[in-house]
């Protein structure tokens, strides 16, 4: 028979009496089995749903799982939390309030309209003064959240006063009045009754057995640490007419709610108050942390007795019996013991089930729990399951990060552990919600490059406009070329206090896109650019371009097109209609991204009412609604995820204490847990008069007592981890107090046992936190020689072995030649400068396929104020070959702002000046070379001493040779560029045409022109270049163009090899291929494995003809 029934005189059972049962356990587990028992009896009313009221979603999960699970079948149950159970009853008792009640919602949107219309009233000048210049009324909103809150918390923990407020008596400081004259506004507007108001009448009705028809037949509360009192005083009241229990769990089955802590010792000395010196004492960690379960408890057994209420006590506690460390210090808080000082208890060091980890960093927390969870699942005694571990941090938005670094990993691989992130905010985890963030903030920012790239480069974004990922990096690239920098138009940058210039807008990159694809732009030299109506087309587009940039220019006009609609104020019913379309008109609604959409849409719906029921009709700019709106999609789904299969990581959330095989804490830092509280001054509950009561919620309490529920639900391993070394220099740092005295107890009352073969281990404290090194691949987790540094990571111990290598020992890229390559017949001109130009570069590229690094490619968001060497020589650039094709000055500084090249204003008309001057002097020269029209492009075929043709094309070509202007330094590589084509003139002999060829270009501001003449072997030097090519294509040359052209002028002016070679300086912008191969040697690179010539003697062949025939 059960001990929750009752026998009738027949025999048969009977419900038992109406009262308050109140089931305590120290294991959840056996309240489970307690509810299971309560639940197998069945209700009078077969259709009756049972009622189980609990804290979260966490614990209604984990409820419906251990329930299914021993009575293979839960229907027919309701789950339903406090706030809503409570004033389900009393609409069921004393009908719905008008209005809707009042919530902690209802209470925001009535607040954030009053505090926009406060009346001339003395009481609210300290909100008036704080208020003073909220132009935007973000600060009002936040105001009005922090009143509602406290407002809400008043409603559960201090119901008198707000009756008292009501009725016009109020004690409240004279500096905290206006809180009871806000009150009464507020309450007035939204027109209902609320929980403290109704509950009188709630308990005066319950005392008629006609009010027993409209309750549940029987509810069950499960799993409270803490209820407010007014809460508890109602559940007390239903008890009288409805079957209730409640189940609580108890660290301990003695008397524990007066337990006291040396902090409370050291209050009673300073309080100089005798009396409360004589403590009972019991644990200390129970002391320390249980301060918030000790008051509820003793606040059950005051209000019970005050009441009158009728209760029965079914307890069914099962005392750890274990004999690991854990299991031994959980025994110590059930029995309200401490092993003696004098003589510690006995631990074995190989007892690893308590153990704690000090780390440098979040990272390396993350990657020690995943070490550690790979060996209790994978290890030689693995003996869990994935779903058997929990893993809690005070902070889940800050490790989430590395937790999805360190554990997202494919099903296949060896070190993969299924893991699922709970408590999350949407808009952290939420591709669209992130971006519709971004999209609202647009109106207060300056429209960037990069700013609407993001949103562009978002996959839901990008899957509406039909935008492939390589269309977008092809887009990223012409928004750099067009000159886009910030702002939609120059009206937009009016609103920044800027000039209204139209200049690198968006617009002006999309005029000239636009156009771009609409005409064939010339790109000759002597045709030249021409602008249409004030826009330069975009001459790069090519292919099937013309569709992306249409693309393009779509998600542009539509997002700018919201843009407008969001700079003005609306009404909440009109944001709802407004966002609709944003959604529905800029981001695709997949299989991924629907519950996205659906999410925003019902916190939507769920605002508007709310704000409509509390009777708010303002007008609400953008900003108001991104801070409405991240705030109410934070609070949507908090526990999704949780126990979903495989490792839960989730947030140290109070009373979800849920037992697991394995519990893990990360992040259990100083100052981070327990975690620092936002106090209000003007909180009555507590900063009022009479100060804090019994069983009024603390942060740091709610913490404390959220670890000790932690440390008692692990059953087999707890394991820890906390920042405790300086990532920087590698000074200790404290952990969170409630680690610091789980030590101290731990060091305190246990000893390394003499017999253990790690006794080794002092003092105990080095046995108990392991302190980790800063790097995963230190070779310390390798060596063997301490038992609990490990690692499972592979790339690891290829790292530590990495790090005992010497550097000498580090592998060439080259040992030997490469095998030769197939020949053949014929080599490009383009290819064999390509290859002179940067012969290793080529060896890796073309032999090899290897390409060390793409350009980055960077946007910019501001206006060119001062050009880089890049900006300018691609200006000097575009001037010259205008200026070559006759274009006048004028129309050549209309072409240079077209482009967007130019900085704004005079800033740019100074630029431009002084490029033109260095223009100027480059086409003089230039001039005198084109004197009689341009020839024919001249097509070479010649035959090279190697048996191969070389075969290309030299252009332009004047009856005085060949021509090479650039606005650029006529650096090694170009020089060497005109040397090869220069030779090719020669040995082709051409008609009508000199053997002659000039360069012209810069040295700094300087002019430098160099010219060639008649060469009398340009065969024999083709075939030696053609030659080199061969051998550079199996190893690599050491040859560098700059390097070697360096050490030939100074060997041409008949130094000896070593004085040329003193001080030879790498080049400004070295290639990195280079780099790579040669490493940090100095010239003459003589451990370079190559099979041709030496340094000294390869940068003579090449250059040294090109010295002896150049003219200055």
């Amino acid at each position: 028979m059960s001990q929750l029934a009752l026998p009738f005189a027949d025999g048969t059972e009977r419900p038992p009496s109406r009262a308050l049962h109140i089931h305590r356990s120290n294991r959840p587990e056996s309240l489970v089995d307690d509810l299971s028992e309560v639940l197998g009896r069945p209700l009078l009313d077969p259709m009756a749903a049972d009622l189980i009221v609990v804290q979260g979603a966490g614990m209604a999960t984990y409820l419906s799982v251990q329930l299914a699970k021993r009575r293979g079948l839960l229907m027919n149950v309701e789950l339903s939390y406090p706030r809503r159970f409570i004033e389900s009853c009393i609409d069921r008792v004393l009908g719905p309030t008008q209005g809707g009640g009042v919530s902690e919602s209802t209470l925001f949107w009535a607040l954030y309209a009053q505090l926009g219309q406060l009346p001339e009233d003395a009481h609210f000048e300290p909100l008036r003064n704080y208020l003073r210049g909220d132009s935007g009324g973000v600060r009002c909103l936040q105001l009005a959240k922090r009143i509602a809150q406290v407002f809400d918390e008043y409603l559960s923990f201090r119901p008198e006063l707000i009756l008292a407020w009501e009725a016009g008596h109020s004690s409240t400081p004279p500096e905290h009045a206006w809180q009871p004259a806000l009150w009464r506004a507020v309450i007035k507007k939204i027109g209902g009754d609320h929980i403290a108001a109704r509950t009188p009448a709630l308990l005066r009705q319950l005392r008629d057995e006609a009010t027993e028809t409209l309750l549940p037949e029987r509810v069950a509360l499960f799993g409270f640490s803490s209820l407010p009192p007014l809460f508890f005083r109602i559940v007390a009241g239903l008890s009288e007419r409805v079957e209730v229990h409640l189940f609580l769990v108890s660290p301990s089955a003695h008397y524990w709610s007066r337990p006291h802590s040396g902090r409370d010792e050291l209050r009673a000395w300073d309080a100089d108050a005798p009396g409360d010196l004589h403590f009972e004492k019991g644990n200390p960690l129970l002391a320390s942390c249980g301060r918030l379960g000790a008051e509820f408890h003793e606040s059950q057994l005051t209000q019970m007795e005050s009441l009158g209420t009728r209760h029965q006590e079914h307890d069914s506690y099962k005392a750890p019996a274990g004999k690991s460390l854990l299991e031994r210090v959980q025994r110590d808080i059930f029995e309200l013991s401490t092993p003696p000082d004098q003589s510690p208890a006995p631990w074995d060091a190989n007892d690893n089930s308590l153990r704690i980890h000090s780390c440098h960093s979040a990272m390396r927390e993350v990657e020690v729990i995943h070490n550690e969870l790979l060996e209790l699942l994978c290890g030689h005694d693995a003996r869990y399951q994935p779903q058997d571990v929990v893993v809690m941090t005070p902070n889940i938005e800050e490790y989430a990060p590395f937790i999805q670094a360190v554990f997202a990993r494919t099903a296949g691989d060896e070190q993969f552990i299924p893991y699922r992130i709970s408590d999350r905010s949407l808009h952290r985890e939420c591709e669209l919600i992130d971006a519709l963030f971004r999209v609202l903030n647009l109106p207060g920012g300056r429209q960037s490059a990069s700013e609407i790239l993001d949103i562009l480069t978002i996959p839901s974004v990008a899957d509406h406009f039909g935008i492939e990922p390589d269309e977008a990096t092809r887009a990223t690239e012409w928004i750099l070329q067009l000159g886009i920098r910030w702002g939609h138009t120059g009206a937009d940058r009016a609103r920044h206090g800027q000039p209204a210039s139209d200049e690198n807008t968006w617009q002006f990159g999309l005029d000239r896109l636009l156009l771009g694809a609409a005409m064939k732009q010339s790109s000759t030299i002597d045709a030249g650019p021409r602008l249409f109506f004030g826009s330069l087309p975009f001459d790069e587009l090519e292919g099937s371009s013309a569709e992306l940039a249409g693309k393009l220019a779509h998600f542009c006009d539509r997002l700018f097109g919201i843009e407008r609609k969001l700079r003005q104020p609306k009404s909440l019913a009109r944001w709802q209609e407004t966002l609709h379309q944003i959604l529905a008109g800029l981001f695709a609604q997949t299989a991924e991204t629907a519950w996205q959409h659906q999410h925003v849409r019902e916190a939507l719906t769920r605002m508007t009412t709310e704000a409509a029921t509390a009777g708010f009709e303002q007008d609400i700019d953008v900003s108001t609604l991104h801070a409405l709106l991240e705030a109410e999609l934070g609070q949507l789904s908090p526990e999704r995820g949780f126990l979903a299969g495989g490792v839960t990581f989730c947030a140290m959330v109070p009373m979800r204490s849920i037992p697991f095989p394995v519990v893990c804490m990360l992040g259990m830092n100083d100052g981070a847990f327990p975690r620092p509280t936002q106090e209000l001054d003007f909180d009555l509950i507590r900063h009022g008069p009479e100060g804090r009561r019994p069983g009024d919620r603390s942060r740091r309490e709610d913490d404390r007592y959220l670890f000790l529920e932690a440390l008692l639900a692990a059953r087999s391993q707890l394991i820890i981890s906390y920042t405790g070394q300086s990532i920087r220099d590698n000074s200790p740092r404290s952990p969170s107090v409630c680690i610091s005295e789980l030590v101290d107890y731990v060091c305190g009352h246990y000893q390394v046992a003499p017999s253990s073969p790690n006794s080794a281990f002092r003092p105990l404290s080095n046995q108990l936190v392991v302190t980790h090194p800063l790097q995963s691949f230190d070779k310390t987790y390798f060596d063997g020689e301490d038992p609990r540094l490990f690692s499972y990571q592979r790339s690891a111990v290829l790292g530590a072995a990495a790090l005992e290598q010497s550097v000498s020992e580090e592998s060439p890229w080259f040992k030997a030649p490469l095998p030769s390559a197939p020949s053949s017949p014929v080599l490009l001109l383009d290819d064999l400068v390509q290859f002179l130009v940067g012969p290793v570069r080529y060896l890796l590229n073309r032999r090899l396929g290897v390409y060390l690094r793409d350009a980055d490619i960077k946007i910019e968001d501001r206006e060119p104020i001062e050009l880089s060497a890049l900006e300018r020589y691609s200006l000097g650039e575009q001037m010259l070959s205008n200026f070559m094709s006759g274009i006048p000055t004028g129309d050549m500084l209309a072409l240079a702002r077209a482009s967007g090249a130019l900085p704004p204003g005079q800033l740019g008309a100074y630029e431009f000046n002084e490029h033109l001057e260095t223009v100027r002097a480059i086409s003089e020269v230039a001039d005198e070379w084109r004197q009689g029209g341009t020839l024919d492009a001249l097509s070479l075929d010649l035959s090279l001493n190697t048996g191969q043709r070389l075969s290309g094309t030299l252009s332009p070509l004047y009856p005085r040779g060949l021509l090479d202007f650039r606005f650029a330094d006529l650096a090694a590589k170009h020089q060497l560029r005109s040397w090869v084509r220069h030779l090719c003139l020669c040995a082709s002999q051409a008609p009508g045409c000199d053997l002659e060829s000039v360069s012209v270009g810069r040295a700094g501001r300087k002019l430098v022109r160099h010219q060639f003449g008649p060469v009398d072997t340009p065969l024999e030097l083709l075939s030696d270049l053609a030659a080199l090519f061969e051998l550079g294509s199996r190893a690599p040359l050491l040859f560098e163009p700059s390097l070697s052209l360096t050490y030939a002028q100074r060997a041409h002016k008949a130094l000896a090899p070593s004085e040329a070679l003193q001080k030879l300086q790498p080049p400004n912008f070295p290639d990195e291929h280079w780099q790579r191969v040669v490493g940090d040697q100095p010239p003459p690179f003589t451990d370079v494995a190559t099979e041709g010539p030496d340094f000294c003697t390869l940068a003579l062949r090449v250059f040294e003809p090109m010295l002896k025939a150049r003219r200055e």
